[in-house]
């Protein structure tokens, strides 16, 4: 994973939904402003954890070893070291936001949906993901679940619902009521900055004990432009 380049790509999103909303309703729509605002946030946050991974593989592949053997360090390594030692501390509650801001992203995405959803007596939650996705899941409501946009919401979403919001809700929000007890960060055997996984009891997903950093960039991504090119086409 290229750190330029996974950078780029968070601020320079498609967003080509945002730019029609604002022009048909103005740049102080709430509902558009609120996807703006939570996207930066989450971009902020994976920006940041990106950085970190950077520095924490860098440390981990060549000053870590020479501490260990208790050598001396390059000039180079000194730097890499104090790098390392700045931003070691702040990993886990980094991680922690990264988390949660990708989970409040998809409840404030889906909040754009009412623009161009068709207008019924029956339509899906607008506040919360998993709500809307029940929505298009279990109930019949022609023009709006026979959609190719709800086929996507049922189909392509659920890593969103299986892996990131259960950690989310049963490892961080709800940890208390979950048979087991905690969370911590970790690496990859191929150098993936593992986000979450489960120690000492149950897996917060059944057979799944792990979130990498490249799994939640890719994820959301897929899903962000996916999103963006559906409601784009039913706006015309």
């Amino acid at each position: 994973m290229n750190v330029r380049v996974e950078i780029q790509r968070l601020s320079r999103p498609n967003q080509t939904l945002v730019d029609r909303l604002e022009q048909a309703h103005g740049d102080r729509e709430p509902c558009v402003r609120a996807f703006k605002d939570a996207y930066k946030r989450y971009r902020l946050c994976c920006e940041r954890l990106l950085l970190e991974w950077s520095v924490l593989r860098r440390y981990g592949n060549g000053p870590y070893y020479v501490r260990k053997v208790g050598g001396a360090f390059t000039a180079a390594q000194k730097k890499v070291a104090r790098q390392f030692h700045a931003v070691a501390p702040f990993v886990e509650v980094d991680v922690f936001n990264a988390i949660i801001h990708a989970r409040i992203l998809l409840d404030r995405t889906v909040g754009l949906s009412r623009f161009f959803l068709p207008r019924a007596a029956q339509r899906p939650s607008f506040s919360s993901f998993n709500e809307h996705r029940k929505f298009l899941n279990r109930r019949r409501v022609p023009g709006i679940t026979d959609t190719a946009y709800a086929e996507f919401i049922r189909s392509e979403t659920e890593w969103l619902v299986e892996v990131l919001k259960e950690f989310r809700d049963h490892g961080l929000v709800h940890a208390e009521r979950a048979a087991w007890t905690a969370l911590a960060t970790g690496w990859h055997p191929n150098n993936d900055l593992i986000l979450l996984y489960a120690l000492h009891g149950r897996q917060p997903v059944p057979g799944r004990g792990e979130i990498t950093l490249p799994e939640l960039l890719l994820n959301l991504r897929a899903f962000l432009e996916r999103f963006n090119a559906l409601g784009v086409n039913m706006m015309r």
